[in-house]
């Protein structure tokens, strides 16, 4: 099971309430009943962890 700090990234383990105030346009993408990706680590998953996070 994946779990998180809340307002941290689930993969990379970054706060997304600083990454939010330095990009100010990006947000986190949330994931179902787990927290929230970063949208850099959003963008770079492998098909295997999409599945581990989407359950796709």
């Amino acid at each position: 099971m994946v779990t998180n700090s809340p307002g941290n990234c689930l993969r990379c383990k970054q706060s997304l309430g600083l990454l939010e105030r330095i990009t100010e346009d990006l947000t986190g993408v949330s994931v179902p009943g787990k927290g929230e990706l970063c949208p850099n680590c959003y963008r770079n998953l492998s098909d295997e962890e999409r599945a581990v996070y989407f359950g796709n």
